[in-house]
């Protein structure tokens, strides 16, 4: 396949290498993990890259992606090895009897099928528990991936308008399917053989390498792929944590699609996105209300948006957020501007928005995939002009994340919506964390050292610690067992909540209140409420009170009131009222360990009952 190149002197170098770099590391996620070697296509053209500008004609060109596997040959030691497909947009193995004879170590599963959304084409043959060996490009091995293949024995079309072609006796199928969450597009046997994706279910390693090193996952570019995840094949990536599919028992549909918003002409919308690496043009859905002009198709079919329309998409992965994860546009102009742009778009209807990138996505990005904990990320290879796109290393979070002991981060991170994280020692984020969604510290110890302006609000669950060794805003909830520890002071914004149930000590400067503190814990801080405060634990420190302040616990320090105190607990200290004191809640007594002075702007309101009951301050 093919795009013409714009007249005006383009120059772009799509290369072949991997680029891992030796950049810093910015976060320990995957440390003390391995991964493979570089694994280089196969394909025929431009060392097997998929995306490359052909010598002669100057052409931008795509080429499948092509990895050599070899398979079970009836019990023969000598395996058959074949060029597969690598395909992002589908899951699992579809392999024809000339490429796969299945052998005394491979289990039948029972019958089954394929379909591919995007040819109609329909496999049907049977399922194995079989080994895929996946080998380098000059056909050694490098990894052995335990899977459920399907044989294929007949290919019928369930539409024919883009060019499928039925074969009841097919050979040469070689199809590798590594995507997730793929639907229809993925063989699905049944439990408990429906590990199906050869790229996450690596069992043995050629080299000697124990598979307990190996962090199953792995990373796509434009020359090749990575089998494992590391620091260093990770580094320099934008990540965005996926949503679980709930009650999914399938490891393949384990994770939602990742988040996207697209832009059509100004026109946005969230939804999802496909890289996918097995198709060279893109299928969207576009967001309602986008104005597109389409026509006939020349894969077939109709509703394929019109060359030289201007009509200009961008994409923003997962959102138009700041800083801005990672993002890139295209304008469907003829001659293209960019390697990235497809050879072409086809409007589809669906119940919501998407976009099938095609392998065009992979000129300027690498991809990978994190089965583990459920992450995707994108890192901007250099090959296509900045002016196209960009990638800001950056983790974009969601849902629930467990850390191992002596975590540690430098990325900046977003909540798409709430966090919860689950730390099995100590971790510390030393970058800023912002978005709308709220972060839940659910164990361990968590330091945060950066300015948080994530405004869900944090919750310290119980058994849990968070340190702030920066700033928070929004709502704070500390959970009865739960501990929160500032070096910096903590400041109660107007309109936001402070519930202590459990520990809260400040180290540095008083707890500042303009908003409501509810303290029912242990509240180790000085204290300047000029808000609402509730005390009904115990808070040892000096507190300053402009606001309101009604104490039913305990208060061990002095206290000065310049604004109203009332309730009926201990102050353990001086007291002095500058203001309202109004000892009870309604007939009630405050008692005071210390001194007691009455200033001459302040004032002592007393209730008092038919029974001769009223207000007391009871001074000792």
């Amino acid at each position: 396949m093919f795009k013409k190149i714009a007249a005006a002197g383009i120059s772009i170098a799509l290369g072949v290498a991997c680029g891992g770099g030796a950049w810093a590391q910015s976060w320990s996620l995957y440390q003390g993990y391995t991964s493979l070697p570089f694994i280089q296509y196969a394909g025929p053209a431009a060392n097997g890259a998929m995306n490359y500008v052909d010598g002669v004609t100057g052409q931008y060109m795509n080429q499948a992606a092509l990895l050599n596997v070899s398979m079970s040959n009836a019990g023969s030691p000598s395996l058959l090895t074949h060029q597969f497909v690598m395909d992002t947009g589908s899951t699992g193995i579809i392999v024809s009897g000339d490429n796969f004879k299945p052998g005394p170590g491979d289990v039948y599963v029972g019958p089954g099928q394929q379909f591919y959304s995007s040819s109609g084409l329909l496999s049907q043959g049977s399922y194995y528990l079989t080994n895929a060996v996946i080998d380098d490009k000059n056909g050694n091995p490098v990894a052995t991936a335990r899977v459920t293949v399907l044989l294929v024995t007949n290919q019928t079309c369930v539409f024919t308008n883009k060019g499928c072609q039925p074969n009841p006796n097919p050979t040469n199928v070689a199809y590798m399917g590594v995507g997730f969450n793929r639907g229809d597009s993925a063989i699905a046997p049944p439990a408990p053989y429906n590990n199906i994706n050869p790229f996450t279910n690596i069992v043995s390693i050629a080299s000697g390498q124990q598979i307990s090193t190996l962090w199953q996952g792995y990373r796509v570019t434009n020359a090749g792929v990575i089998l494992g995840l590391d620091p260093t094949t990770t580094s320099n990536f934008s990540f965005v944590k996926l949503t679980p599919n709930a009650n999914s028992n399938n490891p393949s549909s384990a994770w939602q699609q990742a988040p996207v918003t697209i832009s059509v002409g100004g026109v946005s919308g969230s939804g999802q996105i496909l890289p996918d690496a097995g198709i060279g043009y893109s299928f969207l859905t576009p967001p309602p209300g986008a104005s597109l002009t389409t026509g006939v198709c020349s894969i077939g079919g109709t509703g394929c948006i019109v060359s030289n329309t201007n009509a200009k998409i961008q994409i923003f992965l997962p959102g138009q957020i700041t800083p801005l994860p990672a993002s890139y546009s295209f304008t469907l102009n003829n001659p293209v501007d960019s390697a990235l742009n497809p050879q072409l778009v086809q409007v589809v209807d669906g119940p919501s928005i998407f976009i099938n990138t095609g392998r065009e996505f992979y000129a300027g990005f690498d991809y990978l995939y994190d089965p583990v904990d459920g992450f995707v990320g994108y890192r901007w290879n250099g090959n296509v002009s900045s002016q196209y796109g960009q990638v800001t290393p950056s983790v974009a979070l969601t849902g629930t994340l467990s850390l191992s002991n002596n975590f540690s981060s430098t990325l900046p991170m977003y909540l798409m919506g709430n966090t919860t994280l689950q730390e099995a020692g100590t971790g510390t984020i030393n970058s800023d964390i912002s978005g709308p969604g709220g972060l839940t510290i659910a164990s361990g110890i968590v330091n945060l050292l950066g300015m948080n302006t994530y405004t869900g609000g944090t919750i310290v669950g119980s058994g849990a610690t968070l340190g702030l060794g920066g700033t928070l805003i929004g709502n704070l909830t500390v959970q009865s067992g739960g501990t929160f520890l500032t070096t910096g002071g903590y400041s109660v914004a107007p309109g936001a909540t402070l519930i202590n149930a459990g520990t809260f000590q400040s180290f540095g400067p008083a707890l500042f209140n303009q908003g409501m503190l509810f303290n029912s814990g242990t509240l180790t801080s000085a204290l300047t409420n000029v808000g609402t405060a509730i005390n009904t634990g115990t808070i040892t420190g000096t507190v300053t009170n402009g606001g309101t302040f009604v104490n039913n616990g305990a208060v061990v320090g002095a206290v000065t009131n310049n604004g109203q105190l009332s309730g009926s607990g201990t102050l353990t200290g001086a007291f002095v009222n500058n203001a309202v004191v109004a000892p009870g809640n309604s007939i009630g007594t405050l008692n005071v360990n210390g001194s007691f002075v009455q200033n001459p702007t302040g004032s002592y309101q007393v209730q008092t009952n038919g029974a001769g009951q009223s207000d007391l301050i009871s001074v000792t």
